[in-house]
């Protein structure tokens, strides 16, 4: 997929959800907080834990 800047990573998302007629209760608000490995997993969960931002993992 390539290199995604600029904000434009939630609405590949929100396409390929559609493309692949995957189904899930995807909305569009709020912002993608994601992960690729696993340290930036333990940051999520801190953030988490701090409050800053909702985690649904």
């Amino acid at each position: 997929m390539g290199d995604v800047g600029g904000g434009a990573a939630p609405e590949l998302v929100v396409d390929l959800i559609a493309r692949e007629d995957i189904t899930c209760e995807a909305t569009r608000n709020g912002a993608l907080h994601c992960a690729h490995a696993p340290a930036g997993m333990a940051d999520l969960h801190e953030r988490l834990r701090q409050g800053v931002a909702p985690c649904t993992c």
